[in-house]
């Protein structure tokens, strides 16, 4: 099994794919950086006194939470970081396996006397690995990027802000992230199985993941509503909200964490049923 991870690990390293998942989501958090900040001084004139049911706009408090740390970090481990990623991750989990079809390589792999259940567990601990090494390139690029802010706009930086709470924090929302990502990668992986293709996978992932999402928004009442809070999106939403308490999420992370159990069960055995060595 080790033998299979590493060569899984060894394949992600020389493929383009993973690479050109992060720049694009580094160009991405690149865009939202100047967003912020254009957005910031384009409307700034207009934060000092608005009133919104009888709250006072802070400029000062929305200034500190985009661009001085610790608050500018959150903002590349937010939901809308996630719902960008969402595509990314069901096409990384489509394509790292769906290839294996196209390409003949798993087959070739059988042939050499792998076990199919052998084979499954080392892609998806793979892809569980590079996600999480994703996650963290993320994380670190969008501490940079804070550091960068927080020292232009204050001149200095101060490192009060790294402490215990700080870190289990960042923890918190890192694994979030990972929980909802991983979930989207293993559906997408699960469809590139079922389809044995890669863009079938990819589609029918893509797909399946608008029609859900299609059911939050315009689903108010009734059966349709409450099935739709049972699924992906509504939870993956629920979860990402990053100043909710355990104790009020621990119910999406738990479904979230079933439906990627399923996800990858059924491809275990799907793919026991697959006829590839002819």
């Amino acid at each position: 099994m080790t033998k299979l991870v590493g060569a899984e690990i060894f394949r992600l390293r020389h493929r383009a794919l993973p690479y050109a998942f992060l720049a694009v989501l580094f160009v991405y958090m690149f865009y939202v950086s100047m967003h912020n900040v254009y957005s910031y001084h384009r409307y700034q004139q207009y934060l000092q006194g608005i009133s919104v049911s009888g709250f006072w706009i802070n400029p000062e408090a929305t200034f500190n939470a985009y661009f001085i740390l610790p608050g500018a970090i959150y903002n590349y481990l937010s939901v809308p970081l996630i719902q960008a990623n969402v595509f990314l991750a069901i096409a990384f989990g489509a394509l790292v396996i769906g290839n294996e079809y196209s390409w003949g390589t798993l087959r070739q792999t059988l042939v050499k006397g792998a076990g199919r259940i052998k084979i499954i567990s080392a892609k998806y601990m793979s892809l569980g690995l590079a996600l999480l090494l994703g996650i963290l390139a993320i994380a670190l690029a969008g501490f940079l990027i804070s550091l960068v802010t927080t020292y232009f706009y204050s001149g200095n930086i101060n490192w009060g802000f790294f402490s215990t709470g700080f870190l289990i924090n960042i923890g918190d929302s890192f694994f979030r992230m990972f929980l909802i990502l991983a979930t989207y990668t293993s559906l997408g992986a699960f469809m590139a199985v079922l389809f044995r293709s890669p863009v079938a996978g990819v589609a029918i992932a893509a797909g399946l993941i608008e029609l859900d999402t299609m059911i939050f928004d315009r689903a108010s009442s009734g059966f349709i509503a409450e099935a739709g809070k049972k699924m992906i999106y509504f939870n993956s939403q629920q979860l990402a909200v990053l100043n909710a308490d355990w104790m009020h999420v621990w119910q999406p992370a738990l479904i979230l964490g079933l439906y990627m159990a399923f996800f990858i069960l059924a491809s275990f055995l799907i793919l026991r049923r697959q006829e590839l060595t002819v």
